[in-house]
C-alpha cells in the first residue's frame, strides 16, 4: 500500500510537471506567433514603391505633356528672311555664271544687273565687268571695274584693290591708274589718321552716333566728302545702266530675227551704232601697226644682208 501511495504520488507529480512543461511550450509557440505576425504587419507599412512604379505612374499620369513635347522638337523651324535672301543671291550667281560659259552673255548682264542693284559688292561688280569686256562693251566694263575698286577700297581691302589696277593696265590704263591713285590716296589719310590718335573728331549729332560711321570718316572730313561722292557716282552708274539695259531690251525687240541672222555682227554692235566706230578704229589701227611691224622687219633683213655682203672675203683669183 505504501507503494501503491508512493507510485501514485510520483506519477501525479510527473505528470504534473509534464503537463506545466507542455503548456509553457505551447504558450511560448503562440507567444512567437503573435510576434512574427506583427513583424510582418509593420514590415508591410513601410514598404517603399519600386522605380519601375513609380515610372509607370508618371507615364499614366501625363502623356499629354510628353507628347506635347516631342510634337514641339518635330515642328521646323521656319528660314529667316536673311537665309531667304542668301539663298537666292546664290542661286542668281550660279545661274549668270552658268550662262557666261555657255556665252549667253545677254542672259548673264541681266542677271549681274539685277544681283549689283539688289546686293552690290566689289565681287559681283568685277564678275559683271568681265562679263561685259567679254561682250565688248569696253566703255561699261570699264565703269564696272572702276566701281568694283571703289567697293574694294570701302571694305579696307586695299591690296585686292591695287591688284585690280595692275591687272587693268594693260587693256584700260586711264582707269587703272585712277584705281591706284585713289587707293593710294585714302591709304596714306587712314595711315595719317592712325598715327595721329589726338586729331580732333569733329561732333555729330544724336542721329549719326546711332549710326556711327568708319573712324577714318570720323577722324578727317575729307574721307566725308569721298565717300558722298563714291555714292553719288554709284546712283549715276545704276541710273545709266538701267536705262541702257531697257534701250537693248527694246531694240532687241523691235528687230526682225532674219535681220540678225542674215547680218551676223555681234549683238552688242546692233545694239549700239558707237560700237561700230571703235570696232573700226581698233582695226585700223591693228592693221597699220601690222604694216608697221612688216616694214621694220624687211628693214632689219636688209640691214642683216648688207652686213653679210660686207663681211664676207673678196673672191681671189686662183694662182697657175
Amino acid at each position: 500500500s505504501v507503494s501503491d501511495s508512493v507510485s501514485d504520488s510520483v506519477s501525479d507529480s510527473v505528470s504534473d510537471s509534464v503537463s506545466g512543461s507542455e503548456s509553457e511550450k505551447v504558450t511560448l509557440v503562440q507567444a512567437e506567433h503573435i510576434s512574427k505576425q506583427d513583424k510582418i504587419i509593420a514590415d508591410t507599412s513601410t514598404v517603399q514603391p519600386s522605380d519601375n512604379t513609380e515610372k509607370a505612374a508618371k507615364q499614366i499620369s501625363s502623356p499629354a505633356q510628353e507628347t506635347t513635347v516631342s510634337s514641339a522638337q518635330n515642328t521646323p523651324i521656319p528660314p529667316s528672311e536673311t537665309e531667304i535672301e542668301a539663298a537666292d543671291l546664290a542661286k542668281a550667281l550660279s545661274a549668270a555664271r552658268n550662262a557666261t560659259m555657255v556665252k549667253d552673255y545677254t542672259s548673264a548682264e541681266r542677271i549681274y544687273f539685277n544681283i549689283v542693284e539688289k546686293h552690290p559688292s566689289a565681287n559681283t561688280f568685277g564678275e559683271l565687268a568681265n562679263v561685259l569686256y567679254a561682250d565688248d562693251k569696253i566703255d561699261w566694263a570699264r565703269s564696272a571695274w572702276l566701281q568694283s575698286a571703289k567697293l574694294l577700297v570701302a571694305d579696307k581691302r586695299y591690296r585686292e584693290s591695287m591688284m585690280l589696277a595692275n591687272a587693268l593696265l594693260p587693256i584700260a590704263p586711264k582707269i587703272a591708274r585712277e584705281i591706284g591713285l585713289n587707293t593710294s590716296k585714302i591709304m596714306a589719310v587712314n595711315k595719317a589718321s592712325q598715327s595721329n590718335p589726338s586729331h580732333p573728331k569733329p561732333t555729330q549729332p544724336l542721329a549719326q552716333q546711332a549710326n556711327p560711321a568708319p573712324q577714318a570718316m570720323q577722324q578727317d572730313p575729307r574721307m566725308l566728302e569721298i565717300q558722298a561722292q563714291q555714292q553719288a557716282r554709284q546712283k549715276a552708274y545704276m541710273e545709266q545702266m538701267r536705262k541702257q539695259q531697257a534701250l537693248m531690251q527694246q531694240r532687241s525687240k523691235q528687230q526682225p530675227p532674219q535681220a540678225q541672222q542674215s547680218n551676223p555682227v555681234p549683238q552688242a554692235m546692233q545694239q549700239d551704232p558707237r560700237m561700230l566706230e571703235m570696232q573700226a578704229q581698233q582695226q585700223a589701227r591693228q592693221k597699220a601697226y601690222m604694216e608697221q611691224m612688216r616694214q621694220q622687219q624687211q628693214a632689219r633683213h636688209q640691214a642683216y644682208l648688207e652686213y653679210m655682203r660686207q663681211q664676207a672675203p673678196t673672191q681671189q683669183p686662183p694662182v697657175r
